[in-house]
C-alpha cells in the first residue's frame, strides 16, 4: 500500500479508526467481551499513532504499538485539548509543523505521550547536545500497528485479524531501506523481521538495548549508531 490510508481517519461517536481496520478491531474487542481492562483490548477513544514525526527524516525508530495509560485514562483523554488533537491529525496526514515529532513540542508537556517520549529521547538529545527542534525534524517513529492497547496484540499481524493499515507501515520501511536510512529497532524485533524480510540483512539496521524505561542513550546504542545519528542530522 503506497497511499497513506490515515488521511481517511474516521471520528465517530468518540472513536477514531480506519474503515479498512474497523471490522477486525471490533472482532478483537468482542472476543475479549469488550473488557476495556484487558491488555489486548483496543481503546478507540485514543487517536491512532501508527507513526510520529517527519516521514522524510533520516532516522527511523521501530516499536510495537502505542500503549495506554493504566491510570487516569479518562482524565488523560479529557485533557488532551484541541491543539493536541489537531497536531495528531496533522501528523497522520504527514503535515509538518515546527515540531514534526509532536511529543517534543513543549506545548504538549501535559500529555502522557510527552512524558514517555521525553524520557526515551532526552538522554541522546542531551548527550549529543542537539537542538530539540532540529531533532524533532530528524526522527521518525513507527509502530507495527497504530491503535492503542496495553500490550502488543499479535493477533493483528496474523491472517485472521490482519489490520490492512499495516500494509502502509511495511511500505514505509521498505522505502526507508531503499533510501538508505538509519533504522533502530527497540521492540518486537522478530515481528519486524517477519513483516519486512529485507530488514534482516540491512546494513543500517541496529538494535536498541531494552531496559525497563526504554531510552535511546550512549548506553543502549553502540558508538557507530551515535555517530550515524549525528552525521544524518548534520546532513553528512
Amino acid at each position: 500500500m503506497e497511499e497513506n490510508p490515515w488521511i481517511n481517519l474516521i471520528h465517530s461517536e468518540g472513536n477514531y479508526y480506519l474503515d479498512i481496520d474497523h471490522d477486525n478491531i471490533i472482532q478483537n474487542n468482542d472476543d475479549y467481551e469488550n473488557d476495556s481492562e484487558n491488555e489486548n483490548y483496543v481503546d478507540l477513544r485514543y487517536i491512532p499513532e501508527p507513526f510520529i514525526g517527519n516521514i522524510e527524516a533520516q532516522i527511523y525508530f521501530l516499536l510495537a504499538n502505542p500503549g495506554r495509560t493504566a491510570d487516569n485514562e479518562e482524565l488523560e483523554l479529557n485533557n488532551l485539548g484541541e491543539h493536541f488533537i489537531d497536531a495528531s491529525i496533522n501528523n497522520l496526514n504527514h503535515n509538518l509543523n515546527n515540531y514534526p515529532f509532536l511529543y517534543l513540542n513543549p506545548d504538549f508537556e501535559h500529555t502522557e505521550g510527552y512524558r514517555w517520549w521525553n524520557r526515551c529521547l532526552n538522554p541522546i538529545i542531551t548527550h549529543l547536545n542537539i537542538d530539540r527542534q532540529l531533532f524533532a525534524s530528524s526522527f521518525f517513529a513507527i509502530e507495527i500497528y497504530g491503535y492503542h492497547t496495553r500490550q502488543f496484540n499479535s493477533r493483528f499481524i496474523n491472517n485472521n485479524l490482519w489490520l490492512t493499515s499495516i500494509d502502509y507501515t511495511v511500505n514505509l520501511i521498505r522505502n526507508a531501506i531503499h533510501k538508505n536510512k538509519l533504522i533502530l529497532i527497540s521492540r518486537s524485533v522478530r515481528n519486524w523481521f517477519n513483516l519486512v524480510e529485507d530488514l534482516r540483512n540491512y546494513q543500517n539496521c541496529y538494535f536498541v538495548a531494552n531496559n525497563r524505561q526504554m531510552e535511546i542513550s550512549q548506553y543502549t546504542i553502540p558508538p557507530i549508531v551515535i555517530n550515524g545519528i549525528m552525521n544524518r542530522i548534520n546532513g553528512a
